[in-house]
Formats: structure tokens, sequence, C-alpha cells
């Protein structure tokens, strides 16, 4: 049902159990679940969620737009499994309206369950032998070992060095090619059309801004806010052919007067050029719990005293097909039965927004799951026509190798990423006898770690200076002093240089030694802060009781999908719930839009 039918239900509703104590104090206990679904406009997934049945209608499907809603609501109240939730809105009349079902026609388990297998099968195709559905595959049991799948995704092609170096390889060679129609890529877009696509057009990425004719040459680059000195011969201002490659070659350069004055919308493709809005992006992955039994079942005739002996190592049937032994440090370390899944974050205006969720299988590690989820996201973003543009991606340690710096640094962005110990090395160039920090800035002869000074954009390189010499005024002239209490030996080794000694170091050298934000800089420092986003919002998964909800990676996908598109409909009411101060006056306003069956004056926007 469209959001203004839905408004109806509700106003319906609300009339007829006016006077139900009931009713009235379950409004208030609830309030934030009622705000919430009231501004959560879910009508632009109808094309989509209708294409999952059958063109031919016999005997009318309960509503797939309901359907969503009662899973979104489910994971806003926390409820732990689908069996439960049924038997709660059977309980509670004002959370069954919620849903937009009548209170006395709530879907049954196994039609909520087959609206799940509806989703992994994608997009409705006649009953046919050669018809292979994804769902029916996790309704059986596998016979599969372990350790065996463990060793194969170890594996790579000899002509690379690493597994992260042939997935970055891989995914360059089809960069341009459109995403693949998976399971994956249908949640992706569900979560542009319920999730970013709301959140923009509310602000909380910022405000959009549209290029005066004047500089539609040109976009804003980036500048190094932190750094000591004026960058030197910066890079000229990208081109528009940049941020608008996607716009048809006949496309009118000149937008009319109207198109300039119209709001911008990034629903669809403004005909003016929008100054994209730059995101801070962070990543981690975390293990999610599979609700199959790690242990399996034998199926081979060794003897129990060998299998609890541990000498048995033949296949063992089990219930999930890709779960692994994952190990989560965010579990007081302790291995856990489940698939591995990949999140992609920003923070802004003190809000974590979720932006991307890669489901992977097993125990698949980040070094991969990252590479996999941000070719993804670009993906993403080009199809989508977002007005948003990645400039950074913060990472731990995991992240630290020579295939990502090459990737990231081909698609324009730059890493925020420790030097990880195991792998640095002590000789960053071939014949230098400079020796480098934890941090990557190479060591002065004299010992001491030497201060990071510019960074030429024109010839990427990174200019360090002698760290016992500072910028000072003295008598109204700006100039360089030397403070002998810096310096290991005391005593000036360059006194004909201001400056000196120098170092450079181009980032072409080394772009995982040497990344364009130098790991010392206060830069680098605030955006890797950044990244405990990821933490925070694996604390959120776990407070959605994720784990241990299902047996098969697909269905843990659509869970990890449905927090997603709630966590921006919750910053969303957060915002709201600021300006209103009030959780009360809030859900007072929300009822006077829906009762009224108009926004008043004074009333916020319901879908922003």
């Amino acid at each position: 049902m469209s959001e203004s039918v839905y408004h109806a239900h509700l106003r319906a509703f609300l009339v007829a159990h006016a006077d139900d104590p009931l009713v009235q104090q379950a409004l208030t206990g609830n309030a934030r679940e009622v705000t919430i679904c009231a501004a959560l406009d879910l009508e632009p997934a109808r094309l989509y969620l209708e294409s999952l049945y059958c063109p031919v209608k016999r005997r009318p499907p309960r509503d797939p737009v309901n359907l969503l809603r009662l899973l979104l609501l489910m994971l806003l109240c926390r409820c732990a499994s689908i069996t439960t939730w049924v038997k709660r809105l059977r309980s509670s009349r004002l959370l069954a309206a919620l849903t937009g079902f009548a209170p006395d026609a709530i879907p049954g388990i196994g039609t909520i369950y087959a609206f799940l297998d509806r989703l992994v099968n994608g997009p409705y195709q006649p009953p046919c032998a050669h018809v292979h559905r994804p769902a029916e595959d996790d309704k059986h049991r596998t016979i599969r070992h372990l350790h065996d799948q463990t060793d194969d995704r170890h594996a790579y092609p000899d002509l690379y060095d690493s597994q992260s170096e042939a997935l970055a390889a891989e995914l360059t060679a089809h960069v341009d090619e459109p995403r693949l129609l998976t399971l994956q890529t249908r949640l992706e877009d569900l979560v542009v059309t319920l999730g970013l696509l709301p959140s923009l057009e509310a602000g909380l990425f910022g405000e959009l801004e549209r290029l005066a004719p004047a500089d539609a040459g040109s976009l804003l680059a980036l500048t190094d806010a932190d750094a000591d000195t004026p960058l030197a011969d910066a890079d000229p201002e990208p081109s528009t052919a940049d941020a608008t490659a996607d716009r048809p070659a006949d496309a009118d350069p000149e937008p009319s007067t109207a198109d300039a004055d119209r709001p911008v919308s990034p629903t669809v493709p403004p005909t003016m050029p929008v100054r994209p809005l730059l995101l801070d992006v962070s990543g981690d992955g975390s293990p999610l719990e599979s609700a199959g039994s790690p242990h399996g079942q034998a199926v081979c005739g060794c003897s129990p005293d060998d299998r609890q002996a541990g000498r048995c190592h033949h296949p063992r049937s089990y219930t999930t097909r890709t779960a692994q032994w994952c190990y989560c440090t965010q579990r007081r370390s302790r291995y856990l039965f489940g698939n591995r899944y990949y999140h992609l974050t920003t923070h802004v205006r003190g809000h974590d927004l979720p932006l991307l969720t890669w489901m992977g299988t097993g125990s698949e590690a980040d070094h991969t799951l990252s590479l996999r989820a941000m070719d993804d996201l670009l993906k993403l973003i080009r199809d989508h026509h977002l007005p948003v543009r990645v400039a950074t991606f913060a990472g731990d340690m995991h992240h630290d190798t020579a295939a990502h710096a090459d990737w990231y640094a081909d698609h324009d962005l730059d890493p925020v990423i420790p030097l990880c110990a195991r792998t640095a090395r002590s000789q960053p160039e071939t014949g230098s006898d400079s020796r480098m920090t934890a941090d990557g800035a190479p060591v002065c002869p004299c010992g001491a770690p030497m201060r990071h000074h510019a960074y030429d954009r024109r010839t990427r390189t990174h200019v360090y200076a002698c760290p016992a010499k500072r910028f000072t005024e003295r008598q109204g002239q700006a100039c360089y002093v030397f403070h002998p209490e810096d310096c290991p030996n005391g005593a000036d080794c360059r006194p004909d240089s201001p400056m000196g000694p120098f170092e450079y170091r181009k980032t072409a050298t080394d772009r995982r030694l040497y990344p364009a934000i130098p790991r010392d800089s206060q830069r680098f420092q605030r955006l890797y802060a950044q990244r405990t986003s990821t933490e925070r919002l694996n604390a959120l998964h776990d407070r959605y009781r994720l784990d241990r909800r299902a047996r098969s990676a697909a269905y843990g996908a659509i869970y990890l999908t449905l927090a997603v598109i709630c966590e921006h409909a919750v910053v969303r009411y957060l915002e709201r719930l600021a300006a209103a101060n009030s959780a009360t006056a809030l859900l007072r306003q929300v009822l006077a839009v829906i009762r009224r069956g108009s926004r008043p004056a004074d009333a916020p926007d319901i879908g922003t």
C-alpha cells in the first residue's frame, strides 16, 4: 500500500480504538516504533517486490510491502524469531496494525518464510525442470568437510603472490561491467531505495549543491587541511566529465533556468552538475553465527570411539552449506560457527550510517571481503547515479597489503590503513640507507623521526624535513628555528639549509608505505578514529539479535539488509527527535498527521 493508504489504515485503526486503554498504553510504550513506521515509505520497493510473484493473479497474495514492513518492525522490536514475532503480533493489536495488515489477519509463519524464499530466488520464473531456485539448496543437508573447504579458500593462481593480488586483478578486469544479478545485488538495491535515498533526501549526508554555470567545468578537489604548510603544485580541479560520465553524449550541457531552480533530488540524475558529497568510508568484518549445528551428523562407518578420540576425518552431513568456524575478536576471543560478513559505514553528524553489507561465505578473511565490498559500493554509486563520491577508506591492519594500496590508488581512493608491524620493511627503497618508523615516516641521519612537511599532488611526492627545525616568526619575519633539545645529537647537521635535511618519498615508489595521507598526520588520526563506527554497528547488530536466527547465508544476508534499512530509519528518527525535544511531542505530531489525513503547518515532514 502507498504511504497515503497506509496512513488511512492507521487512521481507521486509531479512530476505532480511541477509547481502548490497552491501545493507548501501547502507543506510549511503542512511540519510537510508531513514529518510525509512519515515516518509513516502502512504496518505492513495490515494483521489485511484486516481480517476485507470478504475474497471473489467481488468488491475491499477501501484500509484499506489508510483509517487508512486518520484518522491519520485527527487528525494530528486537524479536528473536519469526515464530515468536507472529505470536506477539496476534496478541498486540497496535503492532499488528503497524505492519499494515488487519489485526485479525496476520500472515502465518509459513507465509513469511515463503516471502524470504522469494527474495532469495529473485524475479518469478515459471516452473520448469531447468529453472534453479537457490532457496531450495538450503533446505537439504549437505555432506562436506570443513577443513577441505578452508584449504580451498586459500588457493590462488601461481601468477600472483597472494590471494588479495589475484582478487584485485580480477576486479580490475571487470571494473566497467555491471553488477551480477544475484541476491547480493538485489539486496543492495533495496538498501539504496529504502535506506540511502531517504537519508540523502533528509540531508543526513549533507546538503546537495548545484554547480553554477560558471563552475560547471570543475568540482572541488580534496585538500589536506592538516598539512603543516599549503600543498605545492596541487592537481587541477577534476572536470565535470568525471562526475557526469554516465550522462548521454547528446545531453544538453546548458540546463534551463527551470532546471536550475528545481530542488536537487538524489533519486534521478540531475540535469545540472551537482557537487558530489564526499564520504569517508570505514570497513570491517564480523561473523554472523549460524543456527545450524557445527558438529553435523556422521555418514561414515567409523566407531563412536574413533569419532570421540578425533581419529575420524571423513566428511559429515550439515544443515548449512557454507558456515565455517570463524574467529571473532569482538566476543571475548572465541570461535563462532557461521558466515563472515563485511560492512561499509560512514560517520556523519554524530551518527553511524551503514552503506553496504557484503555477505561472504564461511570464514573468508577481511582482506578479500573488503575488496569485494568496495567494488560493489563503487558500482552501486555509479549504477544509481548517487550524488556521492568515496574519498577515503579506513581499515585496520588486515587491509595493509600492496594489492589493497594499488587497487585504492587505481580507483582514486585515499587509504587510511595503519602499517602492519609484521610486514613493515626497514629498507623502503633499494639502495637507501634511511630507516622507517612504525607509521612509515623516514628517520633522519641523527635517528629521529622526520617531520612531514608537504605533499605535492602533482608529482605525488611526500616531503619530509628536519624534525628539530620548526616554523615560527621572529620580529615579524617568517623563519625556521632549530631546537637542539629535539635533536638526538643536539647539533644542526645541515646548517646551510633552513629546513634540511630533506627526504622525498614518491607514492608510486611504494603506495603501501607512502600513501597520499601520511600515517603520522593529524588527518590520518582523525579519519582512522572514525573506523570505530564499524564496531558500534556490530554492537547494534547484536542488539537486533541477528545471531543464530537462520542456518543459511542467504537468510543471514536478508536480515543484515533489513538491519541496515532499520539503522537509516532510526537515525532519521533521532534527527527528528532532536528537533522535537521529546519523544512524546514527536509522537503527538505524527498522530496529528495521521488523524487529520494531512500535514499541519507546524508538523515535520513524515518522509524526512
